[in-house]
């Protein structure tokens, strides 16, 4: 089975995806976020694909969507 992601966030073809990952630390299993950011294309057969590189016209997009991920984390958990 197919982990998927929290949430995500979409602008257009950027898209900020939010993961929690279990971590041991110390003999105690905690949830800790990340966020992973990437963009959506369609390549010269016309195929999707996704990278995890921007162009300046997607940076725009690219801090819209990472700012939603920082709150959505920050502030739904009430840090």
């Amino acid at each position: 089975m197919e982990k998927k992601p929290q949430d995500v966030i979409k602008a257009g073809g950027i898209r900020a995806a939010i993961w929690q990952n279990e971590v041991t630390r110390n003999g105690k299993t905690e949830l800790v976020p990340s966020v992973q950011i990437d963009r959506t294309y369609k390549d010269s057969s016309g195929a999707w694909q996704r990278t995890n590189k921007f162009g300046v016209r997607d940076l725009p997009r690219l801090v819209v969507v990472a700012q939603k991920a920082y709150e959505r984390l920050v502030l739904d958990n009430g840090e």
